[in-house]
């Protein structure tokens, strides 16, 4: 799956999940502070999506960075919590079929 199927799918999964509209741009943000980057461009420097054996190790996705990395887009703090949440929930999800 390439990663922009990734962050569409992440959108429509955070929208259903919080009622909030989302930036697909956001989610490329959101997607690399999952994963302990400083912003998009810095994720593409890194294969996180690479093929991998599977069952091998790697980066889980952080709620608490997309939590932090939500607000610091401006939106609402009453739901960057769920936001966090289920964006983690929905790339973990999907590393076990990335991989």
């Amino acid at each position: 799956m390439t990663l922009k199927a990734v962050a569409y799918a992440a959108q429509q999964h955070l929208q259903a999940a919080t009622g909030q509209s989302f930036k697909r741009t956001h989610l490329y943000e959101l997607i690399a502070a999952s994963f302990g980057f400083q912003s998009y461009a810095a994720l593409n420097t890194h294969a996180v999506f690479a093929q991998r054996p599977h069952g091998s190790g790697g980066t889980l996705p952080s709620s608490a960075a997309v939590r932090q990395r939500y607000l610091d887009l401006g939106y609402p703090p009453a739901i960057a919590d769920q936001a966090g949440s289920a964006l983690a929930t929905f790339l973990a999800g999907g590393l076990q079929c990335w991989a």
